[in-house]
């Protein structure tokens, strides 16, 4: 997928809120998800993922922690089994530019 993280580079995506955002993948049937691999925005408002909780199904895999100049978060999932993955960001806007979910059936 496109990993560009210039909001102009037609990858990233934001909220039009500041709490309570979510955003879900659905995969039709359940996987084995080993871990799961956000790309954050780089030319703006980079510690807007700080607190980003990652979920497959309803088992929390982790939670993102805004570093400085870093651009790749991945969140081990530790082959959680669920339909769907959700990224929730309930106090801020959720800006994503790339998610890669890895796991298998």
């Amino acid at each position: 997928g496109n990993t560009d993280g210039n909001y102009g580079g037609n990858s990233c995506t934001h909220t039009q809120s500041n709490t309570n955002n979510w955003w879900r993948v659905y995969f039709g049937s359940d996987y084995a998800v080993s871990k799961v691999v956000v790309y954050n925005r780089q030319d703006c408002c980079q510690d807007r993922i700080n607190g980003t909780m990652v979920y497959v199904g309803s088992k929390y895999c982790g939670t993102i922690r805004y570093t400085q100049g870093r651009v790749i978060y991945s969140i081990d999932c530790n082959k959680a089994i669920g339909g769907d993955v959700t990224i929730r960001q309930q106090y801020n806007f959720l800006t994503l530019c790339e998610v890669k979910v890895y796991g298998k059936k």
